[in-house]
């Protein structure tokens, strides 16, 4: 019969746990075994594995957001180096209560006020909270899909549609920044609307409170 430490490791190591399986081993072997509870034991095992996989859920969502700027982070998006932002509202934004009750939002500001940036560190702290993001350049999306409206086959067009709409969070750059004609607005509705009715995940779409000062 195996000895516990043994059984448990292995137990560890067949779910997937690997990293908790090796902090288990370290700890079953350790002189200080004797002073950890059987709470912080749990604690001090799990951990790891845990802090590891929301790494990787991390990793994953930046790496399929499409996110250009990845380096940009929430903590600058604060008044400060002569940009000036609503921090209260900014806050309130960070916390991402609007892609649980489906509110779209805006973000608006003058030329070099920082609305990219923002938009870039919004996503970079979305994905962090393991949301499944796309952070898209508005003309480039607006451009696919009237390309895709004008075949004679919609069905790519639905398809892509359904595939915006499963995103949780779309991040839109450069909001109506260009013009369309009505087959654009009309499309660009479409779009929010599914966002809005698509049931299986939540979804919500973040355009670019007001600022002031900063680059783009």
């Amino acid at each position: 019969m195996k000895n516990e430490p043994d059984d448990i490791y292995e137990m560890l190591d067949a779910l997937s746990l690997s990293v908790a399986a090796q902090r288990f081993l370290e700890l079953s072997k350790s002189p200080e075994l004797g002073n950890y509870t059987a709470l912080q034991f749990i604690r001090e095992v799990l951990e790891p594995q845990y802090i590891e996989t929301l790494n990787k859920q991390f990793e994953t969502n930046l790496r399929l957001s499409g996110l250009i700027n990845k380096g940009a982070v929430a903590e600058n998006l604060k008044t400060g180096n002569g940009r000036i932002y609503n921090d209260v509202t900014v806050e309130q934004v960070l916390k991402f209560h609007f892609a649980e009750e489906r509110l779209n939002v805006g973000i608006y500001g003058v030329t070099g006020a920082g609305k990219s940036y923002f938009l870039s560190a919004c996503c970079v702290e979305a994905c962090r909270h393991n949301y499944r993001c796309k952070f898209v350049d508005y003309s480039d999306l607006l451009d696919e899909l009237i390309v895709l409206n004008r075949q004679e086959d919609l069905n790519k067009y639905r398809k892509r549609i359904k595939y915006y709409a499963r995103i949780q969070i779309l991040f839109i750059d450069d909001f109506a920044i260009s013009r369309y004609s009505e087959e654009g607005i009309k499309i660009l509705y479409h779009l929010i609307n599914s966002e809005m009715i698509w049931e299986p995940p939540q979804s919500s779409v973040v355009s670019i409170p007001q600022m002031n000062g900063g680059t783009n």
